[in-house]
């Protein structure tokens, strides 16, 4: 568990789960904003099947809050012995949120 150390006593698979935290939570945030901005372009739709093509400015923070709480959580309370797969999971979803955030752009939403 991460939360019971100190920050100084860190191992390098701890800091680059932390790393990889940090930059997991930029991306849910640019892809957060974009998704405000959706509402108003006329003729874009939301297409994550959850929010709905319309979602209402509290749905889509509360669903981005949702997964930077859940992925904080799994970081600071998940055992020691499987930072790897939370590492690995963590990069997974960093990599599709870059994806999303690309294809965002390249449909005209700013960053």
């Amino acid at each position: 568990m991460l939360i019971a150390k100190s920050f100084s006593n860190l191992n390098f698979l701890e800091i680059q789960t932390l790393v990889l935290l940090l930059i997991v939570i930029v991306t849910l945030i640019i892809d957060c904003r974009q998704t405000l901005r959706i509402k108003d372009t006329p003729g874009m739709r939301e297409t994550n099947i959850i929010l709905g093509p319309h979602p209402r400015d509290w749905a889509i923070v509360v669903y981005f809050s949702a997964w930077v709480a859940g992925l904080t959580a799994l970081v600071f309370f998940y055992p020691f012995a499987h930072y790897v797969f939370v590492s690995m999971l963590i990069g997974g979803i960093i990599v599709l949120e870059c994806c999303v955030i690309c294809n965002n752009y390249i449909l005209g939403l700013k960053l």
